[in-house]
């Protein structure tokens, strides 16, 4: 299982589309370079980031074999997220200039900790942009759990191999993953 810094900076890296916001945001306000850039920089080094933490959990995490009972595709709340990813699209002029940096805090910390707790992984946009699947999968002991692969599961004997990431979160790493 990765260790308790993972967790927080693979939740993290799902914030780069709001990060990409906000560049587009001050790119359309025109504002200069040094105002936009570190938005798309920060976004890239969050994909980066992604890629890093889950090769390290390929290829450094202890392999479990499951027997898996049932799969069923994990697309929760898909529409609440994309709305809240479009939150700061909300013009800086209608929050007020002082109050900018307090409403971009406090929206990263919103999601972060909505995340974190909720162990919503399964509608992290970098994962899915990685060709990453998202599975709600009942083990044979009756435990249940989100799985994350890239292969489209569509019989529980497909999934054999897989490293746990944190509690409750599997990473599939079996042959064609």
């Amino acid at each position: 299982m990765l260790n308790a810094i993972a967790k927080p900076l693979l939740v993290l890296t799902s914030m780069s589309p709001v990060l990409i916001a906000y560049g587009i945001n001050a790119l359309a306000d025109e504002k200069g370079p040094w105002e936009y850039m570190p938005w798309f920089v920060a976004a890239i080094s969050m994909v980066c980031l992604c890629l890093l933490i889950l090769h390290f959990s390929r290829t450094q995490i202890e392999k479990q074999h499951i027997k898996v009972k049932s799969i069923k595709s994990s697309d929760k709340e898909v529409m609440t997220f994309l709305l809240a990813y479009l939150l700061p699209l909300i013009p800086a002029k209608t929050i007020g200039t002082s109050g900018h940096v307090l409403t971009i805090l406090f929206v990263f910390s919103m999601f972060f900790l909505a995340i974190y707790y909720s162990n919503t992984f399964d509608f992290n946009p970098l994962l899915g942009l990685c060709g990453y699947h998202f599975y709600e999968v009942q083990s044979e002991d009756g435990m249940t759990f989100l799985l994350i692969t890239r292969k489209h599961l569509l019989k529980p004997e497909q999934v054999a191999e897989v490293v746990q990431l944190f509690p409750y979160t599997f990473l599939n790493v079996g042959s064609n993953v």
